[in-house]
């Protein structure tokens, strides 16, 4: 459960189960990203992809996340975070591959055989051949 703003006290609202609410840096920790800057903003970049794909309303803006998660919810938040970063990784790798030149980016063609060619149904017209040319040339003098 989002809350854009949690209540006073950290927590749910009264009456409710009473979850941690956790902050971007916190959450980073839990999930064993470290601290800092940087664990943080892969946290966000994490965040918006996993809340977009389960279609979920984005955790925060600016700087206002407040993630209310039980410990299953967190659990489970891990192992998406995980394969996430797999799936990164395996995508950076491939860029980088594709950069260096070790990948070639256009699509593999099959050749095209001679039988193909012969069947192809896009082939030009042929013209008249010599012979007709000559006796339409022919038909035609001789009316005049």
């Amino acid at each position: 459960m989002i809350n854009p703003s949690p209540p006073a006290g950290g927590g749910t609202a009264k009456g409710l189960i009473k979850m941690p609410t956790y902050t971007t840096a916190t959450l980073a920790e839990a999930l064993g990203l470290g601290e800092g800057k940087s664990a943080t903003r892969e946290l966000r970049k994490f965040l918006r992809t996993d809340f977009k794909a389960r279609e979920v309303a984005t955790p925060g803006k600016g700087g206002r996340y407040a993630i209310d998660l039980t410990k299953r919810d967190l659990t489970a938040m891990g192992k998406r975070l995980a394969a996430w970063q797999k799936a990164e990784a395996e995508a950076k790798a491939a860029r980088a591959a594709l950069l260096a030149g070790k990948v070639d980016s256009t699509p593999e063609v099959a050749p095209a055989s001679i039988e193909d060619d012969a069947d192809d149904s896009t082939d030009e017209v042929a013209g008249p051949s010599d012979e007709e040319i000559a006796a339409m040339l022919a038909d035609a003098t001789d009316e005049d």
